[in-house]
């Protein structure tokens, strides 16, 4: 079981540099800017009464969705440290487990 954790490991981290991953972050990373200009925007509609033919004012749920899609995207560029130091962990857990079981044996 130690040994399929670590190979997963060693998958992640061979993600991690490769093209694949490179390439999907740069997209994320464009999406966060793109979305961060849009909350510039939506703050700015909030500063301001709409003016006749302009959109409608800013409502708490164009705050919300813009909101949702900023965590996940920032959640997608995160996700290989967060998995890494979750298996990390575990890992780390089973091998304290099998020296306890070891000791009391």
């Amino acid at each position: 079981m130690l040994r399929d954790a670590e190979d997963k490991l060693g998958h992640l981290e061979a993600f991690e540099k490769s093209e694949a991953w490179k390439l999907q972050r740069a997209v994320l990373e464009s999406r966060d800017k793109t979305l961060a200009a849009q909350l510039r925007g939506l703050m700015r509609r909030v500063g301001r009464p709409a003016m006749p033919g302009e959109a409608s004012p800013v409502t708490l749920t164009d705050f919300a969705r813009l909101a949702g899609q900023i965590e996940e995207n920032e959640r997608l560029l995160r996700f290989t440290k967060i998995t890494r130091g979750m298996w990390t962990d575990q890992l780390a857990q089973m091998r304290a487990q099998m020296v306890r079981q070891r000791a009391e044996a």
